[in-house]
């Protein structure tokens, strides 16, 4: 009788912790499920975001090339125009390295347009003379 009643406890044993274990895996199998929803949530939210950003990229660079064609354009007679043609006259020193604009006028002397945009001439001395930038316009 007492090996009839080890051998019941044994399988009575074996039975509820066998039940515990499915409801155990039941359970993760649950969680699993609920964490691989939030990773595609979120998967799907950084897509969104990464294509806010080309989106935002692509009308920085759209309008940072049309301000620089902006620069770029021959200036007008306005008076507004002196800073445009002082940024324009700026780039085109800067792709032409260190050759500078010159103008020649009536006086023989020879002007030229440093490179942060001021107007000067080489006098008797060998110093540099610095003049108004209309000069160099």
């Amino acid at each position: 009788m007492k090996y009839l009643y080890l051998s019941y406890l044994t399988i009575l044993f074996a039975v509820t912790s066998y039940s515990q274990t499915e409801s155990k895996i039941v359970e993760l199998e649950n969680q699993k499920k609920k964490f691989e929803t939030e990773i595609k949530n979120l998967k799907d939210s950084i897509n969104e975001i990464d294509l806010k950003i080309a989106q935002l990229k692509s009308k920085i660079n759209s309008s940072t090339s049309a301000k620089t064609k902006e620069i770029e354009r021959k200036p007008t007679n306005s008076p507004t125009s002196n800073s445009s043609s002082y940024r324009s006259s700026i780039k085109s020193n800067k792709s032409r390295s260190s050759s500078y604009n010159t103008k020649k006028y009536r006086s023989s002397r020879t002007y030229y347009r440093g490179p942060r945009g001021g107007c000067y001439y080489i006098n008797s001395n060998g110093n540099k003379t610095y003049v108004a930038r209309s000069l160099c316009n």
